[in-house]
């Protein structure tokens, strides 16, 4: 199984300075051992480079731990849905991401984009059940490594 890392988690996910971090290490453990996260789409990319992320997914992507959904697909998307979403709603790329790549599980913060994520399947026809990790509580959540396999081996396929 494959996970998208909300940009606001990201320095609770990867930062061990951080005060959140033992929250968030369970994520991270997960990540490098056998996870896999996935990314794309121009806003997206944009907030990785303003929280000083871009370059490490960019080498992870290398190491093929991360994946990258088309930009393309993923901007087209986060407009078609921008135009399901109430006005409240400024996380449309995420949902997109979580669409394009069929990805079910989400890590974040963002309180306020839970009601979206759960309501994903009102904005898109075929979207996945999406389950949101939020403290270490949620660390259930995270798939054992024969599913991370089988879910990313799937993903490429369709890449």
């Amino acid at each position: 199984m494959v996970m998208l890392v909300d940009t606001n988690t990201l320095s609770r996910v990867f930062d061990e300075n951080n005060a959140e971090h033992a929250e968030f290490r369970p994520v991270k453990e997960w990540f490098t051992s056998h996870g896999c996260f996935v990314f794309g789409g121009t806003k997206y990319k944009q907030e990785l480079a303003k929280a000083n992320y871009l370059r490490l997914f960019n080498l992870y992507k290398d190491r093929r731990k991360i994946i990258s959904i088309s930009d393309i697909e993923v901007n087209r998307l986060e407009k078609a849905i921008a135009l399901k979403v109430d006005h409240n709603c400024d996380d449309q790329h995420l949902l997109a991401i979580l669409v394009a790549s069929n990805c079910s599980l989400v890590c974040s913060k963002d309180a306020r984009a839970f009601h979206y994520f759960s309501k994903i399947r009102n904005y898109c026809t075929g979207a996945p059940s999406v389950k949101i990790y939020s403290r270490s509580k949620n660390k259930t959540l995270l798939p054992n490594p024969s599913e991370t396999a089988k879910r990313k081996s799937k993903l490429n396929n369709v890449l």
